[in-house]
């Protein structure tokens, strides 16, 4: 509801060492964590859903999204998410997902990895959304695949400074796709086994 708020001045933990436990943000309403936000802390299917055009998760430190825990979940439909530092999908863990939809945004005004020593984590961007960080890996370690980013559909941006798709690892991959936008002010690295798809006019950048 509106003008609701829940002001968090510690670590904000959705399922720790537990499974299926959710947060719900919604119509107007708000959450300020000053500390990490961890969603699935060795627990799986844990899920944190922001919607709502007004509805936000404000976030100082790091978001992690299933941190040695599978399938957990950041689903932000119309909201908006301000991450002050790193944001990890899969860290040790498989599975985990953030879905950006219906004109929503992601702001991480740090770095971001999808699959940080984990696999089959995803990132999907679509129906007009944004998400903007600063350097992104889609797979950091030797042993990552499957690790994916998806941006999907016209008005939905992906704002980076370097993408690596495969870092250390092969079988990940980037796909831009429907009159979706990627902007990379810096570098765009392809490892090899990994794959990226896109079409020219939908890539900015340097």
């Amino acid at each position: 509801g509106a003008k609701s708020t829940w002001n968090n001045y510690d670590a904000l933990k959705v399922g720790s060492s537990g499974v299926l436990n959710s947060l719900v943000i919604s119509n107007g309403g708000v959450v300020n964590n000053y500390g990490q936000c961890l969603i699935g802390n060795s627990g799986g299917n844990n899920s944190i859903q922001v919607s709502g055009s007004s509805s936000i998760l404000s976030n100082t430190t790091e978001l992690e999204v299933g941190v040695s825990g599978n399938s957990n979940g950041l689903t932000v439909v119309g909201g908006k998410v301000f991450n002050g530092v790193a944001g990890v999908v899969g860290t040790g863990a498989n599975d985990n997902f953030v879905g950006i939809f219906n004109q929503a945004h992601w702001v991480n005004s740090g770095d971001l990895y999808i699959g940080q020593n984990g696999s089959g984590n995803s990132l999907v961007v679509s129906n007009g959304s944004t998400v903007s960080d600063r350097n992104v890996w889609i797979g950091y370690y030797a042993s990552d695949y499957s690790n994916s980013v998806l941006v999907t559909d016209p008005g939905s941006l992906w704002s980076n400074s370097i993408v690596y798709v495969g870092y250390g690892s092969a079988s990940n991959s980037l796909t831009i796709s429907n009159s979706a936008t990627l902007f990379v002010s810096g570098e765009l690295y392809v490892h090899d086994g990994s794959t990226f798809s896109a079409s020219s006019g939908n890539i900015v950048g340097n």
